[in-house]
């Protein structure tokens, strides 16, 4: 039995999603259906192939010269063979890539996890270089292909908000057939909707997870009228004191998650999901947290200002883990000062499950 400590360093990629997403300033966007992926990079990458033999290597390199940046590199490569009935080719190279990552010279390995939601399970590799740089190597397979990212870090930080916008940017697009809408009827809960939901639901082939479902809608926009001086300015705001919402199930199979987290895991379980949330923002900052009971789920509420777009906003959170499916349950709020809101409070209170 896999146990919490298992999952959580990787969570943040599946269910920490910088709301709005078209706040974020725009990065350039690769994608490849061909190889399978589609993601975004800071800037646009340099693409390479090399063949040796029956194996090619798909490159797409981006290196960062800017100082304030806090990443130098991102990274994504995908090996295949041009020999459709090598079906043992993926295994070997991703264990040959890993090998060679974990020996290179001067980079200590320090932490290893899974992440998952992804369509194919990679292995995540934290190392440490003599001067306190961190190397993010990420190595998964699936159809007889193997993908591997890689990002290495500036600043002596293990995470930052630039590093989970790439990894979250990668997509496997090989089982797009396996995304597909559904109504609010499927949800293994009910909530008061403020505006019309979009909701997607993933059948991963993962081990480790069933699916993985996004519930996402955003307010409608009216014009407001205000002044910088003497200057006229007409912006766009929010009708409604939630601007976006967004409420992630994923549920895990009977294996890989315990159906109740112990008494001994909780406290460690809801401080770290709630370092990881925080820091998926760019320069997110905790304001309030309490732990609450909301009918018979447990789970922790918290809000957290960070940049989304190029300014400070705030966003509440509550999360909830029952019966090995997580819940995350994420406001992005119109004003600040409109967490206590009737209409925020309503809906986030109406979360219940069938």
């Amino acid at each position: 039995m896999k146990t919490l400590y298992f999952f959580l360093p990787l969570l943040i990629i599946i269910a920490a999603t910088p709301l709005s997403a078209q706040d974020i300033p725009e990065w350039y966007i690769v994608k490849m259906d061909k190889l399978g992926f589609i993601a975004s990079f800071y800037q646009t990458p340099t693409a390479t192939t090399l063949t040796e033999g029956e194996s090619t290597c798909y490159s797409f390199e981006n290196i960062i010269n800017e100082k304030d940046h806090p990443n130098k590199l991102y990274q994504i490569t995908v090996w295949e063979s041009s020999n459709p009935a090598d079906s043992t080719y993926a295994e070997y190279k991703e264990e040959e890539l890993t090998t060679l990552k974990l020996h290179s010279q001067g980079l200590r390995l320090i932490e290893k996890n899974i992440m998952q939601g992804r369509m194919i399970p990679f292995n995540c590799y934290v190392l440490q270089s003599k001067t306190g740089e961190y190397t993010h190597f990420y190595i998964g397979s699936g159809k007889n292909k193997v993908y591997t990212l890689e990002v290495i870090c500036k600043k002596d930080e293990k995470y930052n908000a630039d590093l989970i916008q790439f990894i979250r940017s990668f997509q496997i697009t090989l089982y797009n057939n396996q995304i597909k809408s559904i109504s609010t009827d499927s949800l293994s809960y009910t909530m008061n909707f403020p505006f019309t939901p979009k909701i997607q639901k993933i059948d991963s082939p993962e081990a480790g997870i069933k699916y993985h479902v996004v519930v996402s809608g955003e307010a409608p926009k009216k014009p407001e009228t205000g002044y910088m001086g003497e200057l006229e300015v007409i912006s766009q705001v929010s009708v409604s004191p939630i601007e976006v919402y967004e409420i992630s199930e994923i549920c895990y199979n009977t294996d890989q998650l315990p159906e109740e987290i112990s008494s001994e895991q909780k406290e460690y379980f809801w401080r770290e999901l709630m370092h990881m949330i925080i820091n998926a923002t760019s320069q997110g900052k905790l304001l309030k947290k309490e732990e609450m009971k909301f009918g018979n789920p447990e789970g922790i509420a918290f809000t957290y200002t960070g940049i989304n777009g190029i300014n400070y906003r705030t966003f509440l959170c509550r999360a909830f883990y029952i019966k090995r499916k997580l819940y995350i349950l994420q406001v992005l709020l119109r004003y600040r000062d409109e967490a206590n809101h009737p209409d925020v409070i309503n809906f986030l209170d109406s979360f219940r499950t069938k």
